[in-house]
């Protein structure tokens, strides 16, 4: 849909961004509920990164450094704080 859009194509890539933190939060609350989440926590650590820098890279283009720090702590300081609990 994005390469057919007329305008605003650069739109989708927000929905896009927002469909794959809900898929990470998903799978970390799956994990969670599993209770797995120390088995599965490189594979939900290596989700996070990407995740994380793809809502970097997204809102580095259009918001102020310091709303993106916020941003970023808003969607995953509570995942990362979890996954680095020894």
């Amino acid at each position: 849909m994005k390469t057919q859009a007329t305008t605003n194509a650069h739109q989708f890539d927000y929905w896009l961004e927002g469909m794959g933190h809900s898929a990470f939060c998903a799978a970390f609350s799956l994990a969670a509920i599993r209770n797995r989440l120390v088995t599965d926590r490189a594979s939900l650590q290596k989700q996070l990164d990407v995740q994380r820098e793809r809502t970097r890279s997204l809102f580095a283009e259009t918001y102020p450094p310091a709303s993106v720090k916020e941003e970023l702590a808003m969607r995953y300081a509570f995942h990362e704080t979890i996954l680095n609990v020894e």
